[in-house]
């Protein structure tokens, strides 16, 4: 019988808490080296989240759903290896792994008990001026802005820093969309039935993927391309995006970056930002930005709600940060909306960081915000504190409050809280206890905690 996704899912997981022990890898780091052996470098990363806290649900109708206590498990794990030696080329073979896994372990009520999924499988081979990349990866900026898919990628580089990507591929399908519930929001199929269950199951042959990315690029100074990305879902277009991206530092003043996303059958600009960083002083750094964005545009042709009018919207900014003295930063920023139809809003705040490298280590912060948007707003306080009584531990305490202008569900204002605690075990092991308490106009009372423990691991072998 061929193990399911979730079988090798949670065998990537659990063989990777193995193999990141050191018990595993120490005996090989500290073998003899003979001369003209591989030498390549790995890496481990294993991650369990463990959450408590209270579930309610909705039947396939909409209906509220009480439920009982979860206690998930989320487990991430990865593994790359770098340089390895093959007949045609050294150092010229990188390989990465990634999965996770999720384990419900209370009620669990509608939801799936065990879950997991393959997030990256890829092998790259490297040559002197281009690679090539198979299996499932990444693809991140530009027009493809990030997408996940099992296919191919490849890539050229000249001398002089003009390059050319290329990739293309069968789409990872967010196979959770074809659950009921809330889950469907945004599937034309769900509005056409009443029944979330009859909906058949995708084909992949149905969803895939193309782009590419030319760039120049002249080490610091500068990074420009030009990309276009098509992604197919359904047999019908999900998106088809074309993409400017630059990014300037002609000297160490100051450092400018944009991007331009065109939505090709819209033939309208879906999102446009500018950036521009000074660094006047080495205490000082002020950013100015704008931002254009269409959200409907940034959904899939293939979503029931791409057909609505999403508010678009352009935002200026400006944002400063100033090292007063080694022991105290402040901090500001302002920005301007205008939303489509003509109203506005804005957001305008500002922050205190103050510290100390006493026997403590502590740090504080104080901060405001206010939000004003077309239908309501807010003020905002937050305070924080962290100290560090020794080297491996720290502990760290986080407030915030919420003051509305105008009321939600009868409730004027929100407080949240956070107490979290860290102990290093060792260089390769971290532990993190959490927990949070909120009340808000969506919940009286909200209780969570989260525990987490860290593995790290990472050298080279010979």
């Amino acid at each position: 019988m061929r193990p399911t996704r979730i079988e090798i899912a949670f065998a990537i997981v659990v063989g990777g808490s193995v193999l990141a022990s050191p018990a595993a890898a120490q005996p090989r780091a500290e073998a003899g080296v003979v001369e003209g052996e591989d030498l390549f470098a790995y890496s481990f990363h294993v991650e369990t989240v463990g959450r408590l806290f209270r579930r309610s649900g909705y039947d396939p109708r909409g209906g509220l759903v009480e439920g009982g206590i979860a206690l998930p498990l989320y487990n991430f794990a990865q593994l790359r290896i770098d340089d390895l030696d093959v007949p045609w080329g050294d150092d010229s073979i990188d390989v990465e792994l990634g999965a996770w896994g999720n384990l419900n372990l209370g009620d669990a009520g509608p939801v799936q008990r065990l879950d997991g999924d393959v997030q990256v499988a890829r092998i790259r081979q490297r040559f002197d001026h281009g690679y090539v990349t198979i299996g499932r990866q990444v693809r991140g900026g530009g027009a493809a802005r990030f997408v996940r898919f099992d296919g191919a990628q490849a890539g050229v580089e000249a001398p002089f820093g003009l390059g050319l990507d290329a990739y293309g591929g069968f789409a990872v399908l967010p196979r959770w969309n074809q659950q009921p519930g809330y889950h469907l929001l945004g599937s034309a199929a769900a509005e056409l039935v009443r029944d979330p269950e009859v909906l058949r199951a995708p084909s992949r042959e149905q969803h895939w993927l193309v782009g590419a990315r030319a760039y120049y690029t002249d080490r610091d100074v500068i990074d420009a391309g030009l990309s276009f990305h098509e992604q197919r879902a359904d047999g019908g277009v999900a998106r088809r995006t074309a993409a400017v991206d630059a990014n300037f530092t002609p000297m160490e003043l100051f450092a400018l970056t944009g991007r331009v996303l065109l939505d090709v059958d819209a033939t309208d600009v879906s999102d446009l930002r500018a950036v521009l960083d000074v660094y006047p002083t080495d205490r000082v750094v002020l950013s100015g930005s704008y931002q254009h964005l269409v959200p409907a545009l940034m959904l899939s042709r293939q979503s029931v709600l791409s057909v609505f009018s999403t508010n678009a919207f352009d935002e200026w900014g400006i944002d400063g940060q100033w090292r007063a003295v080694s022991w105290l930063r402040v901090g500001g920023d302002a920005y301007l909306d205008r939303f489509e139809g003509g109203a506005f809003g804005h957001r305008v705040g500002g922050h205190l960081r103050l510290s100390s490298d006493g026997a403590l280590h502590t740090v504080g912060r104080l901060g405001y915000r206010r939000v004003r948007e077309a239908i309501n707003g807010y003020h905002q306080i937050r305070a924080s504190a962290s100290l560090r009584p020794w080297s491996r531990a720290h502990f760290t305490a986080d407030g915030f409050l919420y003051l509305y202008d105008e009321p939600i569900s009868g409730v004027s204002t929100s407080v949240v809280g956070v107490l979290s605690s860290g102990y290093d075990v060792a260089r390769y092991l971290k532990l993190l206890v959490a927990t949070s308490l909120a009340r808000s106009p969506y919940a009286l009372t909200d209780i969570q905690g989260t525990l987490r423990v860290e593995v790290d691991w990472e050298g080279e072998v010979r």
